[in-house]
């Protein structure tokens, strides 16, 4: 239900374009590929089935309601390329991407053509306070995210708190918000704050330390 609420409140935003055009054009920037194909075919399906339950009942404005995807690749470039391609397509709306350095490009490309974009997997903080009117996300930012982690470790009673993050634009981003939050908690300590570089086949040196 709330996806289809979801669904509805972006065409509602794009009223005029949906009555010019033959169809609704919902666009999906996802990693289809990539790093993170998984979490894109995910994507992929969720919305081609709410697609057509939506279509199934009549469309939203008599209009049925078809979704145009292009693959980002987790690939800021090609993201940026796919959303450029997405406008020609004549989208009124997009939804994605997935991850805030992938979803961060894209940002003023759709801003600038009026296109409403909600995110569904980008936590950056910064990506919000640009004040852009047409970018949305359905998931908590970093510091919201930091502030759970940051009470679950209190609430469990540790004092001595080792942060290690995989470098990743979320994974530092959430890392560093978390950390800040733990350092003003009284007694808590930071003992270690590192990253690890993914795929090594050999951790031991960093968890030694």
């Amino acid at each position: 239900m709330k996806k289809l609420f979801l669904l509805s409140a972006i065409l509602s935003l794009c009223t005029y374009a949906a009555f010019a055009a033959d169809t609704i054009k919902i666009g999906l920037l996802a990693p289809i590929t990539g790093s993170y194909a998984s979490e894109g075919q995910g994507m992929k399906q969720v919305l081609e089935l709410l697609a057509a339950d939506v279509n199934a009942k009549g469309g939203i404005l008599g209009k049925q309601v078809a979704v145009i995807t292009e693959d980002d690749g987790s690939d800021p470039r090609t993201a940026a390329l796919a959303a450029n391609k997405l406008i020609s397509q004549g989208v009124v709306a997009v939804i994605g991407t997935y991850g805030s350095s992938v979803t961060e490009p894209t940002q003023g490309i759709l801003d600038e053509s009026g296109i409403v974009q909600i995110a569904n997997g980008a936590t950056a903080i910064r990506l919000t306070e640009k004040g852009l009117k047409m970018f949305f996300r359905t998931c908590p930012r970093d510091d919201e995210q930091a502030k759970v982690a940051a009470q679950t470790i209190a609430n469990l009673g540790y004092k001595k708190i080792a942060i290690l993050h995989d470098n990743s634009t979320y994974a530092k981003g959430l890392a560093e918000e978390t950390r800040g939050l733990l350092q003003k908690q009284p007694g808590a300590q930071i003992v270690f704050f590192d990253a690890l570089t993914p795929g090594e086949r050999d951790y031991s040196t960093i968890l030694t330390k």
